[in-house]
């Protein structure tokens, strides 16, 4: 299991994390309405494939998506990991 967490000298912009977990984590376009008012933000609950836990976090200086522990597989662990990856290099 990943606990990955991407340090960054800058959080990408909401438009661009979005897009990310839409991409690598399942999660709706909808499940995004607002969030470019919020963003960054300490969590924002986007649920998709990584189920109701899904989050995408922005903590000091740190971008990263998660999940509950136990609602953590192999493919969530893959979806976790390459969102991270692209979240680490986003917005450079």
């Amino acid at each position: 299991m990943s606990d990955h967490h991407t340090s960054v000298n800058h959080v990408p912009d909401a438009a661009h994390v979005a897009q990310i977990v839409v991409e690598e984590c399942g999660a709706t376009p909808d499940a995004f309405l607002g969030f470019n008012q919020h963003w960054p933000c300490m969590e924002w609950r986007f649920v998709g494939a990584l189920g109701f836990g899904g989050k995408v976090h922005a903590t000091h200086g740190r971008v990263y998506v998660s999940c509950y522990p136990e609602d953590r597989t192999p493919a969530r662990e893959a979806m976790i990991e390459r969102a991270n990856e692209r979240l680490a290099t986003a917005g450079q």
